[in-house]
């Protein structure tokens, strides 16, 4: 997701950021507030997403998508799912079986998108949808997840989400010169 080490990316001060919410999780006040372990773990989970660590982020991600599943917040449960769908989001290589051979990370993005939906959370939903999208291209699905991305790309021109519109527009180019004879004619838009 977006949350946590996406202002330590953009500044390019990951190690800085990793440290730092390392140390607020090990230490013993983090562990008496649920909410804010449920926060620190998030926080991380996004500091490793940025960072590559895939394995680290998907054990923070779970653990707050665990603590919020527990607590029955629908706002948080929402970002906790569509995090938690990172996990599967790809395969671990080009070529290697699925890494989401169950379904569990299509079911936790559809999870996020209808509870951001249910909320009236457009962004949410629009990074979600966002989310299947990628999820479909990096498994070569039939479409690559272009139409996803266009559905966002459609919620963002008409409700305004900043962050969704320049990887969507990515996306859908990447998607295009994924199908069957390239960009060759592909129309994206």
């Amino acid at each position: 997701g977006r949350g946590g080490g996406a202002c330590w990316q953009d500044a390019g001060h990951l190690t800085e950021a990793g440290r730092r919410v390392e140390a607020m999780e090990s230490a013993p006040w983090s562990h008496d507030d649920v909410r804010l372990r449920a926060k620190l773990a998030e926080a991380r989970g996004g500091v490793c997403w940025w960072q590559g660590d895939v394995v680290e982020m998907s054990a923070r991600y779970q653990e707050a998508l665990d603590i919020w599943l527990r607590l029955g917040d629908e706002a948080e449960l929402a970002n906790a799912y569509y995090n938690a769908s990172f996990s599967f989001a790809m395969p671990s290589a080009i070529g290697a079986p699925d890494s989401d051979a169950e379904g569990i990370g299509h079911a936790y993005v559809e999870q996020a998108r209808a509870r951001f939906h249910k909320l009236g959370d457009l962004r949410g939903e629009a990074n979600s949808l966002r989310a299947l999208g990628n999820y479909h291209y990096f498994r070569n699905h039939t479409g690559n997840g272009i139409d996803e991305f266009r559905e966002a790309l459609g919620m963002v021109e008409r409700h305004g989400a900043p962050t969704v519109e320049g990887g969507d527009g990515h996306q859908r180019g990447s998607g295009a010169l994924a199908a069957p004879g390239g960009a060759g004619g592909a129309q994206t838009r």
